[in-house]
């Protein structure tokens, strides 16, 4: 969303000339939204004291120069910088030879002299990298003169181009950090300076290492488990981290010895592992052992099948199932701040989570391809299955007010971008930070993602649809899924009642 430079007082129609003007004098987009920013104080401050465009002279704006100091209590060069951009516009004749003062940060330029190995990378191709993957000016800015300062720091301690490694950023930004007044610039610009260093080819990356015995065999298992059980990447990756452990552990000789592998040790490995998970994870682990046993089978790695020696999880029965009244999703939904593009943002994800009950992770997989606006439908990708539901007006306008000011710089097709560069596509966490975020400004608890999917099943239970409506609307390959908000369903569970003091037939 652009900001408005419209001025109040006798300089209002200067604005538009006086940014135009340092705009071709070189300064940067960042520096002349600033200095815009310095005219409309001054000519606010005109209008106070009565002074008109005529009145305009050299005393003038020495007189608000000191007003401004006292009034901030403190000596400030940014507003004499001010003052003196304003006096080189609006008084030609009286500035030194008519010349305009050096921008500070000249269009992503470095501010200093740049020497070093670095030197002819950072100036031509760092600026236009960052505004490609959608930074702000002023970003850009700090990052230019990190890098300058990073072949500075190279130069110095005689490192060529061909000796820049992770290692030696690391250490150039420790430097940084004993510097006072550096420690967030450069932590916080090192990252994008990385990034940019290593697509380019100027970051020597560490050669791979070849992966051990362990990981190995855990890459055989994933990959049958990726070719033959059909699973979710998620899930394969949560099992080899799991199982990690009890793979590492067969390694003899740099080996690995599955005829060690027995019921009682599968048994407290998983009992182990389980410790601090909730209950409903403790499950996810037992079959992941399982898998890797079956996979042993099946492989000729042991010989005996153990899968029958393998104990359950405790069972936990599942809880009613805990959405939230409609007050609290008004609630929930205002929360964001719909003058901001971030608020437009947040308010469409929680719409859209709270009235069609998607996961996380599919909101963070939709693109702008998945909304067919003439058919009024939204496709999303769920689990092993690609589900496409009609597309609410509640959902559509949110979807439009946030479509409306979607940057346009973003770097994917993806719907919901982040709010700062790179504009990619935020994942199944930022969108369950987001709900929690704005639960916690609404004044609401324990109140997630996965909650206000609950909340639309249980809303089309209320409103008198069927259990099978809302697994449609879920997307449940199984009906046993969704047989838990059969006990939401009150005004059906109100008819099997038996009044007190009577006997079933």
């Amino acid at each position: 969303m652009e900001r408005g430079w419209g001025a109040s007082g006798p300089l209002a129609d200067a604005v538009e000339p006086f940014r135009e003007w340092l705009t071709a004098s070189g300064f940067s987009p960042f520096t002349v939204d600033g200095r815009t920013w310095g005219l409309r104080r001054f000519s606010t401050w005109m209008t106070k004291k009565g002074i008109g465009a005529n009145d305009l002279d050299t005393a003038v704006f020495d007189e608000f120069t000191c007003d401004e100091e006292q009034r901030l209590g403190r000596k400030s060069i940014w507003v004499r910088y001010d003052t003196k951009l304003l006096k080189c516009f609006f008084l030609p004749a009286n500035a030194p030879r008519g010349s305009v003062p050096a921008p500070h940060r000249r269009g992503g330029r470095p501010a200093r002299a740049m020497v070093g190995p670095l030197a002819p990378v950072v100036v031509d191709r760092l600026a236009p990298w960052m505004m490609e993957q959608g930074y702000a000016p002023g970003t850009i800015t700090l990052t230019v003169n990190t890098a300058a300062r990073l072949s500075n720091w190279m130069h110095q301690h005689g490192l060529h181009l061909e000796a820049l490694t992770c290692t030696v950023v690391e250490s150039f930004v420790a430097n940084e950090v004993n510097h006072r007044g550096r420690a967030g610039w450069a932590v916080a610009q090192a990252g994008a300076m990385k990034r940019f260093l290593a697509e380019n080819g100027y970051l020597l990356v560490s050669p791979v290492q070849a992966p051990t015995v362990a990981e190995a065999e855990l890459d055989s298992w994933v990959m049958w488990q990726t070719e033959t059980t059909g699973v979710s990447d998620r899930t394969v990756t949560g099992r080899r981290e799991w199982m990690r452990g009890l793979v590492t552990s067969l390694v003899q000789d740099n080996k690995i010895d599955w005829s060690t592998v027995g019921v009682n040790t599968v048994n407290r490995y998983v009992a182990e592992q389980g410790r601090g998970y909730a209950p409903g994870t403790r499950p996810r682990i037992v079959a992941a052992a399982r898998s890797l046993l079956r996979w042993a089978v099946v492989t000729g790695r042991v010989e005996h099948d153990l899968l029958p020696g393998v104990l359950s999880a405790r069972h936990c029965r599942a809880s009613i199932p805990k959405g939230l009244t409609p007050n609290q999703v008004e609630v929930l939904t205002a929360a964001p701040d719909p003058a901001t593009t971030v608020g437009l943002r947040d308010r469409a994800i929680i719409t859209l989570l709270a009235r069609l009950g998607f996961r996380a992770g599919e909101v963070a997989a939709l693109t702008l391809d998945d909304i067919d606006w003439v058919a009024g439908h939204i496709t999303v990708v769920g689990k092993n299955r690609r589900l496409t539901v009609p597309l609410p007006d509640d959902v559509g306008h949110s979807l439009v007010a946030w479509l409306k000011v979607r940057p346009t710089h973003a770097l994917d097709r993806a719907l919901f971008i982040a709010k700062v560069a790179p504009a990619r596509g935020l994942s199944s966490g930022a969108i369950s930070q987001i709900v929690t975020r704005a639960a916690r400004k609404a004044g609401l608890v324990n109140v997630s993602a996965h909650r206000l999917r609950h909340t639309a099943a249980m809303d089309v239970i209320a409103a008198g649809g069927s259990l099978v409506e809302a697994r449609e609307l879920l997307g449940h390959t199984s009906s046993d899924s969704t047989m838990i908000y059969a006990r939401a369903d009150l005004a059906s569970l109100r008819v099997l009642a038996v009044p007190f003091g009577q006997v079933p037939r």
